[in-house]
């Protein structure tokens, strides 16, 4: 096993591991020892450092990517990389530092109504968005060394933890509020403090410049490559992030708490896909090597209707107990309000699944561009259609808002697809799967979603589930809806029984 597959296996394990941390986290500990207008706040100390750290980046981490094998050299100083990769964002950050002094009064006023805990707290966003920023610029640096499994596992599992034992902390008594806020800064201080020691401790940390080494001609494709990438990446962001910030501005923090619940629980929906696509990049390029259309045709086919059937069988078993899964939550009358976020953002998963992988396609054929004028609709069409429906339909809107671009977003670049390469993701397949959802649906309708105890709504939702994943596979199987699906089973299977035989000798 090479060291990528090793280090991809280490971080995806590592990255559903935090997932699991992260549920108990969203779903039970910050529902039952914080109010809904202190989560919000979380939530906002979270989105906007993310966001504000791609503007400043100025997209470090794209240019580490695409030019560190310019750089590279044999004695790990790599012609001064790191010195650049930390000194030019830094001036980014000095203009966010400028923007916010010039701004703080406007900021305040768009938020001190509605959300007034936030502007409180507002500070403590100058040294969260350092944090993030060079937090993602150390791990894009591991991961141009191949190293991928610590930077993992410092975001994924140790700042979780550490937002656990600071959770554990409020609810003891052991500080108030304020000071809860404290550790939280400084606990993404302590992964940044994490990733730099492994840095240090890989022998890849050298900050020394070697300035010479950039000429005119590099300078200028680093700075064409910039100004392309960064509208990209930073209309990406904004479509995924907005949301809370509007919320926020227009509704309060406790309809960003409610809305940040049920958002994690609809985007579990599309857990496999992000695995899916993965594997499906580097055989997607390796296919335009050849000019081999009809692979990635058969790509796509395939990409749509597993992504597909999988993200439906999620879907289904979280929306048909889906009532039964808030009765769990603390203070469950007030997060019961985000039940249709569920249902929009996990259809708008769904729905972006079931269009196969037309973004990977795309950044890697001679049409890459358009993937940035793609991007640049999308979050325009976000902040449009999120001020349009949060007025009258509130955070449901929001999340109606969310389904309506995912589906335009991904309709645009089917259209370019099938225009440009005459290539599409459907067949009779999709629309079998279509009819087994349905059926699943009207099946269950009829079985009503009872409150009971703590334990036995955990069992009610295992027994339901059980019963969907039983049926839902038994009719995908014999309707041969995917080849791949089948032969899958098939090879299950057949471990299975090899495995009892084994164990009766």
């Amino acid at each position: 096993m090479g060291i990528i597959i090793r280090q991809s296996f280490k971080s995806t394990l590592l990255s559903y591991t935090g997932i699991i941390i992260g549920m108990v986290n969203v779903l039970w500990l910050m529902p039952q020892f914080f109010s809904p207008e202190q989560i919000g706040l979380f939530r906002l100390l979270q989105d906007i450092p993310i966001l504000v750290a791609s503007f400043m980046q100025f997209g470090a981490a794209n240019v580490a990517d695409r030019f560190f094998p310019k750089f590279k050299t044999e004695d790990g100083k790599h012609n001064g990389f790191l010195f650049l990769l930390l000194v030019y964002p830094f001036l980014g950050y000095l203009l966010f530092l400028l923007s916010y002094w010039l701004f703080q009064t406007d900021i305040v006023a768009v938020y001190e109504s509605k959300s007034p805990l936030f502007t409180d707290y507002m500070a403590y966003l100058v040294p969260l968005s350092l944090f993030t920023m060079y937090s993602s610029i150390f791990e894009t640096y591991a991961r141009i060394h191949m190293r991928i499994v610590v930077p993992t596992f410092v975001r994924e599992i140790i700042l979780r933890i550490l937002f656990v034992l600071l959770i554990a902390g409020y609810a003891l008594q052991f500080y108030d509020f304020g000071f809860t806020i404290i550790l939280y800064v400084l606990s993404y201080a302590c992964a940044l403090a994490l990733l730099v020691v492994y840095t240090i401790s890989t022998m890849t940390f050298y900050l020394k410049p070697q300035l010479e080494f950039l000429d005119k001609t590099l300078v200028k494709n680093i700075f064409a490559f910039v100004a392309f990438i960064v509208p990209g990446t930073a209309g990406s962001l904004i479509a995924s992030k907005i949301d809370t910030l509007i919320i926020g501005a227009e509704l309060g923090l406790a309809e960003i708490a409610i809305y940040n619940l049920a958002f994690f629980v609809g985007s579990i929906v599309d857990m496999p896909k992000r695995a899916l696509s993965q594997i499906s990049l580097p055989i997607i390029s390796n296919a335009w090597a050849r000019n081999d259309l009809s692979e990635i045709d058969t790509i796509y086919k395939k990409s749509a209707i597993n992504q597909a059937l999988l993200g439906a069988l999620i879907f289904l078993m979280i929306w048909l107990n889906v009532d039964t899964l808030l009765a769990l939550v603390p203070k469950h009358e007030i997060y019961a309000q985000g039940k249709y976020v569920i249902l929009f953002i996990a259809l708008g998963r769904l729905a972006d699944m079931a269009t196969g992988v037309n973004s990977e396609i795309i950044i890697t054929s001679v049409y890459y561009r358009f993937n940035l004028i793609s991007m640049m609709v999308l979050s325009v069409l976000t902040v449009i259609t999120n001020l349009i429906f949060i007025k009258q339909y509130g955070i449901n809107g929001v999340a109606f808002a969310a389904l309506l671009t995912v589906c335009i977003f991904n309709a645009m670049k089917m259209i370019f697809l099938w225009v440009r390469l005459g290539i599409q993701p459907y067949n009779w397949s999709m629309v079998k799967l279509l009819g087994v959802i349905l059926g699943v649906l009207l099946l269950f309708y009829f079985w009503p979603q009872q409150q009971q105890t703590l334990w036995l709504s955990m069992i009610m939702i295992a027994v339901r589930s059980l019963v969907i994943a039983v049926l839902f596979v038994a009719s995908v199987y014999l309707l041969k809806i995917s080849e791949d699906f089948n032969h899958t089973l098939k090879n299950l299977t057949s471990i299975i029984k090899t495995f009892k035989a084994e164990s009766k000798k």
